[in-house]
């Protein structure tokens, strides 16, 4: 499987790359999720401390 490496460039693939571990890990019954709103603040530009 082939891995894709890409820029997030709008709100919305922001969304979907903090919310792709929901997907990933739905049936493991120990994995506690982050906050989103935490994670969205953490990881924008404009705001956040991963720059």
């Amino acid at each position: 499987m082939p891995i894709e490496i890409r820029r997030v460039e709008s709100r919305k693939e922001l969304r979907a790359f903090v919310n792709f571990p929901e997907t990933l890990y739905k049936n493991n019954e120990y994995y506690v999720p982050p906050l989103v709103f935490d994670q969205m603040d953490t990881l924008d530009q404009e705001k956040g401390a991963a720059q």
